[in-house]
């Protein structure tokens, strides 16, 4: 069964190597495809394949800087279709033009600033232009871009290295923004891909200030543009999770010390076979607050991981999280300074209308 069947996907970048491919992906697995590009002749050609291949593409010549003409194709494609279910963006300019292969030293601000005023600006105005509209359908996904030179582990990877980190941030606050009305920002962080336009261009500059072989330089760049150490942004919620697991070990250690403070560490330390006397005050209080935690946790717990799993992160899942932890943090005060009304009622129930965040976010 075709995923994308009536679905209408636009590719900004289609005569490309790496835009031409993704839109006949699209196409295989059954949406319509809309192809934007500068070179009418590359995305007709990509046209007449789809085609041939059953497919169903259309084109336009665009230009993707253009902010009116890429807001004026977007409207127009959902006034004529009625909604836009996928953009991809895979423009970019020559590899010469931006200095790959030098080091930051030796670029020029010219240099340096290319892939930021084209990379970066395109796909902000046509992610933009999409997420107007996907947030009025409340549905739909913008994908992103980008490469592992996004966090610094090669030389020579100055200019495009600091566009692919715009681009990541790009996409993480546009999911923030956009999650809640059902939106999705995603980003391909892709290795070298020896079969595209900017990794050929890489190899031809190689070949000529290496005087190496093509073959050498398809090796060489291959083991350069991999990331030996690749670094993953946490999210929030991920963020009070940990910061909820060390919530936990200050109940159990507090609680710990209180029991053992009242009833003695030689108790503590013994069989415990002997019916001790009951908890009371302070420790008491401290004791009921880090069983009810342990209670709630999992729960917690297991709600965060699906919606990382899922890829739900927006309001809801940020919200939720902040209120679960703080809520916890609440009642372990509450609890220990004696105001049982207000640990309940206020710091009980926020943390539990956190977890109710997350289940209406995952589903």
């Amino acid at each position: 069964m075709n995923i994308l069947q009536q679905k209408h996907a636009v590719v900004f970048g289609a005569g490309g190597s790496i835009g031409s491919a993704v839109a006949k992906e699209f196409s295989a697995e059954g949406a319509e495809v809309f192809l934007a590009g500068r070179t009418k002749s590359n995305i007709e050609e990509d046209a007449k394949q789809i085609a041939t291949a059953g497919g169903r593409a259309r084109t336009t010549v665009i230009d993707a800087l253009d902010d009116v003409a890429v807001n004026d194709y977007i409207d127009g494609i959902v006034t004529e279709t009625g909604r836009i279910d996928a953009v991809f963006n895979a423009t970019g300019p020559l590899v010469k033009e931006y200095g790959a292969g030098k080091h930051a030293a030796d670029l020029t601000i010219e240099e340096f600033m290319v892939p930021l005023t084209t990379i970066v600006k395109s796909n902000f105005i046509t992610a933009r232009a999409a997420a107007r509209q996907m947030i009025k359908q409340r549905s739909g996904v913008i994908i992103f871009l980008t490469g592992s030179t996004a966090r610094g582990h090669v030389e020579g990877g100055t200019s495009i290295g600091v566009t692919f980190g715009a681009i990541e941030t790009l996409m993480e606050n546009l999911a923030f923004e956009i999650g809640p009305s059902g939106v999705r920002a995603v980003c391909i962080r892709t290795t070298a891909n020896t079969d595209s336009r900017a990794i050929q261009q890489v190899m031809e500059f190689m070949t000529g200030q290496m005087n190496i072989t093509k073959e050498q330089a398809v090796a060489v760049a291959s083991f350069v543009y991999h990331p030996r150490i690749e670094t993953t942004s946490m999210t929030t919620e991920l963020r009070f999770l940990i910061g909820s697991v060390i919530l936990g070990l200050v109940h159990l250690i507090t609680s710990s010390h209180l029991i053992s403070w009242q009833r003695g560490y030689r108790w503590t330390a013994s069989n415990r076979e002997e019916e001790a006397p009951p908890l009371h005050g302070l420790p008491n209080r401290v004791d009921q607050a880090t069983t009810n935690f342990l209670e709630t946790f999992p729960f917690f717990a297991a709600l965060v991981l699906i919606a990382q799993a899922v890829n739900r992160h927006g309001f809801l899942t940020v919200c939720g999280a902040q209120l679960y932890f703080w809520g916890r943090v609440g009642y372990l005060l509450a609890a220990a300074a004696g105001f049982s009304l207000v640990r309940s009622v206020v710091f009980w129930n926020a943390a539990v209308i956190g977890m109710l965040l997350f289940l209406i976010a995952i589903l």
